[in-house]
């Protein structure tokens, strides 16, 4: 009897992990997706779901650090690669940081505003993916680790076009930040590089 109930628990437990697993994979596919989305209140939707589920995989007791750390990992290069991706307003940069329109939007205060709203908004995302990611790369002492240290992160060619806060973090694997611009605060002070760490041919 007792061998039949650790079966049947056995089977209970695998079950469940199989439904988690498919959950996790339709909410990683929508995330995605909406990612992709063209309002940035879901752009951000998506970006939130994407970092619960690297929090749910590390804490999934079904499978082992590795398979952990996997399953953490595509995710992960989802955010990195949403950093990388290229915004067209970026290139305006300088005219949407004046208060008052200059360069292409002389006389254009309509579309000055737009444009500085949809960069503003953009920013919010991005940030936010920043965010996330740095709070989860320290740990509760001083130079330990975070959650999310273990993870490998490429940032290269990356135009950063809001403030970098990524101070006082711990890397255990490779991250990379070579070929990026930064078009306003970059602060890494601080921070514990256990592997490699580029940050050549940047612009500051």
């Amino acid at each position: 009897q007792a061998e039949v109930l650790k079966e049947q628990i056995r089977q209970f437990d695998e079950n469940a992990f199989k439904e988690r697993k498919a959950e996790r994979r339709e909410r990683y596919t929508k995330a995605v997706e909406q990612l992709g989305d063209e309002k940035a209140p879901i752009r951000m939707g998506g970006v939130y779901t994407l970092v619960g589920l690297v929090d749910e995989w590390l804490e999934e007791e079904n499978l082992s650090d590795p398979e952990r750390l996997k399953e953490g990992q595509v995710i992960i290069n989802n955010l990195c690669a949403y950093i990388r991706s290229p915004f067209t307003l970026t290139s305006h940069y300088n005219e949407l940081s004046n208060p008052t329109p200059k360069g292409i939007y002389k006389d254009k205060k309509e579309k000055f505003y737009a444009d500085k709203a949809t960069l503003d908004s953009e920013s919010d995302v991005r940030l936010s993916i920043i965010k996330e990611i740095h709070d989860r790369l320290q740990g509760p002492e001083e130079n330990t680790p975070g959650t999310w240290s273990d993870f490998e992160y490429d940032f290269s060619g990356s135009v950063f076009f809001y403030p970098v806060d990524l101070t006082k973090s711990y890397y255990t694997k490779p991250i990379n930040f070579s070929g990026s611009t930064y078009q306003a605060l970059a602060d890494f002070t601080g921070s514990t590089y256990q592997a490699l760490a580029y940050f050549t041919g940047s612009t500051y």
